[in-house]
């Protein structure tokens, strides 16, 4: 298994209902992992969904947060998508 790397990142603009938490991502290759409250989601939540789905998940225990992946976010959970289109512009800065 990769490694995935976290990163704590901040919108230049305000974004209605941006928390600092939603701010940690993780990348591995082509990957983002996004904040499952980002999707609307507990913990919990998180990881009963992903793990119906089989989809992988990620443990920020900084935060003590689960990440969930953008795309799998994006197909669930699509009412969202602004704040995942923030996310990965966010994220892309970081890594091109």
């Amino acid at each position: 298994m990769n490694t995935v790397e976290l990163y704590q990142i901040t919108p230049c603009e305000n974004l209605k209902g941006w928390t600092p938490a939603m701010g940690v991502i993780g990348i591995r290759g082509d990957q983002l992992f996004i904040p499952a409250s980002a999707a609307g989601l507990s913990n919990e939540v998180a990881l009963a969904c992903c793990g119906i789905d089989g989809a992988e998940v990620v443990h920020d225990r900084d935060n003590n947060q689960i990440l969930v992946l953008e795309s799998w976010a994006r197909e669930h959970r699509p009412h969202n998508s602004g704040a995942y289109d923030a996310i990965k512009s966010m994220a892309s800065r970081i890594c091109p």
